[in-house]
């Protein structure tokens, strides 16, 4: 694993932690800020490290389905199970 991934998980995984606390335990206003502002820069890390990404893929429209953010299963079913109503 790099040194890059290993750090953005162990700021995902602290960022968990912290969301969860805030959601359970009553939080004063000031770490509640700090909480939300540590979320807020990390999730423009990530948005900026995947348009990084984007960017520099070849397959653009294939980098977005291996990543997940479009799935193959969007489209409408065609399948002969049952349909519902």
């Amino acid at each position: 694993m790099k040194f890059k991934e290993a750090v953005l998980i162990i700021l995902i995984v602290l960022d968990i932690v912290l969301l969860t606390y805030l959601s359970i335990y009553k939080a004063s206003p000031p770490v509640v800020t700090a909480v939300n502002q540590f979320d807020l820069v990390l999730c423009l890390i990530l948005f900026t490290e995947f348009i990084f990404n984007l960017r520099g893929s070849e397959d653009r429209l294939g980098f977005i389905r291996r990543t997940g953010s479009i799935s193959s299963h969007s489209s409408p079913s065609t399948s002969s199970g049952p349909s519902g109503f």
